[in-house]
């Protein structure tokens, strides 16, 4: 076998694996992104639309640091907003499943743990969708995606 019927069977077993693999792949895609928007908003306090989130409250701030030192803990000091004052949150928050149908595989981020999602859900009510890409993360995490995608073409012969 050779030429066209040859290159229709091997693009069929790439739908195939490509949908085989769908999950997975979402899975990693939702992870990829969430190490982008993670690591924004933590070292930098910065929204996906630009700007800043609101600091903390002086209060708020003290009363935190007081939990960090009974848990041995220095108190820390940041000058905005990172969500990141017990840091439990960020280490609960993952890419959790959605659903699926024929053409779509779904994942939010959020977390398994009740008590770590009690506290994204309090954020994103204060804050926003903190958890929010920016154009620039969509663009790199659409470049990732698309390198994937083209070793899986050319693992096959296709690409």
């Amino acid at each position: 076998m050779g030429g066209f019927a040859d290159y229709k069977k091997r693009i069929d077993a790439t739908i195939k694996q490509l949908n085989d693999e769908r999950k997975k792949n979402t899975q990693i895609l939702a992870n990829d992104a969430f190490a982008t928007v993670s690591a924004r908003v933590i070292n930098t306090g910065a929204k996906a639309t630009g700007g800043s989130f609101e600091p903390y409250s002086p209060a708020y701030k003290k009363s935190k640091a007081k939990g960090t030192a009974k848990s041995g803990v220095g108190p820390r000091t940041v000058a905005f907003r990172d969500f990141k004052l017990s840091n439990d949150m960020w280490k609960g928050t993952t890419g959790v499943f959605d659903g699926e149908t024929k053409g779509k595989t779904a994942f939010v981020h959020g977390s398994h743990d009740a008590r770590q999602q009690v506290k994204i859900d309090a954020n994103v009510k204060r804050s926003g969708n903190y958890l929010a890409l920016s154009k620039k993360e969509i663009e790199l995490l659409h470049v990732l995606n698309q390198e994937r995608l083209s070793k899986t073409l050319k693992d096959n012969g296709i690409g």
